[in-house]
C-alpha cells in the first residue's frame, strides 16, 4: 500500500497490526524448487516489470521495430551489444532464424542470459556471455549486423567501442544503436539520474554520435528520438506491476528490491520527462569492403 501510493504521488502512514496465523505451517512456501544462483530479486523484478526473459522497457517490441529493415534470415548473423538477459538475442533466433551472438557487460545478468538460453534450447544460437566495454572486442567482418541498446552511454571509452563495432560488420553491414543522449541542457534532473547510474562514462550528444559513426566511414540513414516510445514504455510496465501489488506477497529481500528499483526508474522517468535525457536511435550502412580501420 505505501509503495502504491508512493508511486501515485501521495505519502501513506500504515499502522501495522499483529494478525493470527492459521495457515498452520507458520511459514509461507514461495517456491517449489531451490533458487538458482542468477535467479536474484532483482532479475526476477525486472521480469516481472518488462516481460520473461528481458530486463529493459518494451524491448521485444522495439527488437522487431529495430530488426525489421535489416531482412534478417537464417543465413545472417547478428552480434548483440548490451544483451541483458537474452531476451532479444532469443526472439530474434526463433523469430528470424539468424544466429546471434550476444554480449553483456553486467557479470550477473550474462550469467542470467546464458542460463535462460540454455533453458531455451538456444545455447548456441543466442548464446550470452560478457564483454568488457572499455576493451571491446569484436570479430573483424563477423556479422550482418551489430544491435547495440544503451550499451554505450556509460562507456569512458566509446570512440574505441564504436570503431570495434565499425570493423566488426561484413561489407554492407547494417549498425543499430539506441542509446541514452544529453538534452540541450542537463540540469538537476540528469545529473541526480547520472548519480544514479553511478556509471563510468559521460553520456554523449546526438550530434557526437552521428559525427563519430560518418567519421569511421559509415552512412548515417537514420538519427531519431524515440524518447516517447521508451518512455511509454516504461510507465506501462510499472503501471502494470503497480496495479498488481497487492496482491503479491514479498520477503524482505523482494521489498527492497522493488523499493530501489522503483526509485531508480523514477529518477530514469524524471530526467526523460524534463528534456535533460534523451534517447536516440541511429541505424548505419557499412560502406567498406571489410577494410579494417586501423587508425582507430
Amino acid at each position: 500500500m505505501r509503495l502504491k501510493a508512493w508511486w501515485d504521488g501521495y505519502e501513506l502512514e500504515v499502522h501495522r497490526r499483529l494478525v493470527a496465523d492459521d495457515s498452520g505451517s507458520g511459514h509461507e512456501v514461495r517456491y517449489e524448487r531451490e533458487r538458482l544462483a542468477w535467479e536474484t530479486p532483482r532479475i526476477e523484478l525486472a521480469q516481472q516489470l518488462w516481460g520473461q526473459g528481458f530486463n529493459s522497457p518494451g524491448e521485444a517490441e522495439q527488437t522487431r521495430d529495430l530488426v525489421k529493415p535489416v531482412g534478417l534470415d537464417e543465413s545472417m548473423s547478428v552480434l548483440e551489444i548490451g544483451a541483458g538477459l537474452g531476451g532479444s538475442a532469443r526472439l530474434i533466433a526463433q523469430e528470424f532464424g539468424s544466429w546471434v551472438t550476444a554480449l553483456e557487460p553486467n557479470a550477473g545478468l550474462a550469467q542470467a542470459g546464458a542460463a535462460l538460453s540454455e533453458m531455451s534450447g538456444l545455447s548456441r544460437k543466442a548464446s550470452v556471455t560478457g564483454c568488457d566495454m572499455e576493451n571491446l572486442e569484436i570479430k573483424r567482418a563477423g556479422y550482418d549486423c551489430i544491435l547495440a541498446r544503451q550499451a554505450l552511454f556509460a562507456v569512458d571509452n566509446k570512440l574505441g567501442a564504436l570503431a570495434a563495432m565499425a570493423n566488426g560488420l561484413k561489407a554492407k553491414g547494417q549498425l543499430i544503436i539506441t542509446d541514452f543522449v544529453k538534452g540541450e541542457t542537463a540540469g538537476r534532473a540528469f545529473q541526480q539520474w547520472r548519480n544514479a547510474e553511478a556509471s563510468k562514462g559521460e553520456p554523449w550528444s546526438p550530434e557526437d554520435y552521428a559525427d563519430t559513426i560518418k567519421e569511421l566511414g559509415l552512412d548515417l540513414r537514420v538519427a531519431a528520438d524515440v524518447t516517447a516510445d521508451y518512455r511509454a514504455a516504461l510507465v506501462e510496465g510499472w503501471s502494470g506491476f503497480m496495479a498488481d501489488v497487492g496482491k503479491q506477497k514479498f520477503d524482505a529481500d523482494q521489498a527492497q528490491t522493488v523499493k530501489e528499483e522503483a526509485e531508480f526508474w523514477s529518477l530514469r522517468k524524471a530526467a526523460l520527462d524534463s528534456g535533460e535525457l534523451r534517447i536516440y536511435r541511429f541505424h548505419a550502412l557499412s560502406t567498406r569492403a571489410n577494410k579494417l580501420l586501423s587508425d582507430w
